[in-house]
């Protein structure tokens, strides 16, 4: 898959007696820039991760892309993981962190396939704008459609009121001419 990329790590837990409480964050920074200086890596490439338990503190240490790299960390590491005494005495030196360590963990070398985010999905590109050409059209076509429907209708509306007209005058005339003949025929029998 394009855009993946495998980042190597060394990583090693150090438990310490006390709690995670008796050190503020410049401990925990301290100790990260002390293993960036004795790896000859960047500040940024450390993490110190503290954990209760006592003091469980998890060291990982990126080597980026290069496995060659991590082996190499992994062996500079080995002085200082080789007994608590070793890892106590650089601490409190290189760090300036006095921590009682009772284990060292040995340092592994480990990968971690980073994949990035999949792009958000994009609507189907439309063939030479043709898409939006069709829908243009469509709406054009409904409203024609609806125009022509409304004036048919107001059409029938004006037919029907036109033929009730007509038919109410036609009636108005028929009582009309009915009454001017019986009138006729009244005033005919009166002369």
């Amino acid at each position: 898959m394009p855009g993946r990329s495998i980042d190597f790590f060394v990583q090693f837990l150090i438990i310490a007696q006390g709690s995670v409480d008796d050190f503020d964050g410049t401990t925990w920074t301290s100790i990260e820039n002390a293993f960036a200086t004795k790896v000859g890596v960047l500040p940024s490439r450390v993490s110190a991760t503290p954990t209760a338990g006592s003091v469980h503190l998890f060291i990982s240490i990126s080597a980026g892309d290069s496995n060659d790299r991590a082996r190499q960390i992994s062996d500079d590491l080995a002085t200082v993981t080789a007994s608590s005494s070793a890892m106590r005495s650089f601490l409190l030196t290189q760090a300036a962190v006095h921590l009682q360590v009772t284990s060292v963990g040995t340092p592994v070398v480990s990968a971690a396939v980073i994949t990035p985010p999949m792009p958000p999905s994009q609507p189907p590109e439309l063939v030479n704008g043709m898409g939006i050409v069709a829908i243009i059209l469509g709406a054009l076509v409904i409203v024609t459609i609806a125009v022509c429907a409304h004036r048919q209708y107001k059409t029938r509306q004006m037919r029907r009121m036109l033929e009730e007209r007509r038919g109410d005058d036609y009636l108005l005339e028929m009582n009309i001419s009915t009454d001017q003949s019986a009138r006729n025929k009244t005033y005919g029998q009166l002369s």
